[in-house]
């Protein structure tokens, strides 16, 4: 979860494998637009055929970006479909690095910007942009099978969410938020600091409040990097979850910078709570010397300092956790792409 304040100052930079392909295929990429009240911008990374020349993507002064080919064509034969939620105020270039990763493991990987919530756009109602989360993915699962290329590949759907990218998902596989569940797990637990995040706006981000569901059956598998926001999950509507979840927490407390207020992140009792309410469906693998931010995009040398100069507070968002951010990542690309990989179960 990242504040909008942060992200402000990036609006000015520049800006397991399927069976028919190699191990390590080459990366394709492409940007869409999905117009309509609520507009998408989607990010699309994809297999492509060999011999195509990559180039460096999504790279500015403080992330580190990935290498695709813009434009190439998608590569034959069935891959998998996987869907990628951004956590607040992040965007899809955050997880740039998964997507990039999966792609080269024979996935198609879509990611959309969330209006409301992503970093040029933390606009509007925070009630009303959260319950469109779910929807938002929804969009982007149509749009892709409706795109003729892509749509040709695709045998299967799976969902993997940072953050506030993780309560999407759990709601889309029928996960129910109910403020009035999540006010209480506040008031046992006020130091919870997603708590802080958002009490106070959370009165209608809820599908169960709304009487709005955020399911869409048509995804088989999800994984939530260090989920946020999930104590307000009704426990009945999370032990009717039949999907295979793989909850990764971060063992490592997020950062803090010495006399400032704590960035609103989750800790590893969101994630261990969260499946202990999904039953045997649900896996939870802690990684203990990552922190909140391992899952971001790397950090360039320098990046901290830059960001600190902004705000005081965020330049925590670049701390290495005990091991490397790369190291980590590497051990989260294997892990997520063997449960992506597993045949599906209903």
């Amino acid at each position: 979860m990242l504040s909008r304040r942060i992200l402000a100052i990036l609006i000015g930079f520049a800006a397991l494998p399927a069976q028919s392909l190699p191990a390590q295929a080459e990366v394709g990429f492409r940007e869409i637009e999905l117009p309509g009240p609520r507009p998408l911008h989607v990010a699309i990374w994809y297999p492509t055929t060999p011999g195509v020349s990559e180039r460096l993507v999504a790279d500015n002064p403080v992330f580190v970006g990935f290498n695709a080919t813009p434009g190439a064509p998608v590569a034959p034969g069935a891959h998998r479909l996987v869907v990628m939620s951004h956590g607040y105020g992040g965007s899809w270039a955050n997880l740039g690095w998964l997507g990039a990763a999966l792609a080269q493991r024979g996935f198609v990987v879509a990611a959309p910007n969330h209006p409301g919530t992503t970093t040029r756009d933390m606009a509007g109602s925070g009630d009303a942009v959260l319950a469109e989360r779910p929807r938002d993915l929804t969009r982007v699962i149509d749009a892709v099978l409706a795109t003729p290329d892509l749509a040709a590949t695709v045998d299967d759907i799976s969902v993997v969410g940072h953050s506030l990218g993780g309560w999407t998902g759990v709601t889309l596989v029928g996960g129910r938020f109910d403020p009035a569940v999540f006010r209480s797990a506040c008031r046992a637990d006020p130091a919870a600091l997603t708590c802080a995040e958002v009490q106070g706006r959370n009165a209608g981000i809820a599908p169960a409040a709304s009487g709005i569901s955020g399911t869409d059956a048509r995804v088989t598998r999800l994984v939530a990097l260090d989920p946020g926001v999930t104590r307000g999950f009704t426990p009945a509507s999370l032990a009717a979850i039949t999907t295979p979840t793989l909850v990764i927490a971060a063992g490592t407390p997020a950062p803090v910078t010495p006399g400032l207020r704590p960035l609103p992140t989750p800790d590893m009792r969101e994630s261990a709570d969260l499946v202990g309410h999904m039953a045997a469906r649900a896996r939870l693998l802690t990684i203990a010397d990552a922190n909140h931010f391992s899952f971001l995009a790397a950090c360039k040398p320098g990046a901290a300092a830059m960001i600190a100069a902004a705000n005081p507070a965020e330049g925590v968002i670049c701390a290495e956790a005990q091991r490397p951010r790369a190291a980590i990542q590497a051990q989260v690309i294997d892990v997520v792409a063997s449960f992506l990989a597993e045949p599906a179960r209903r």
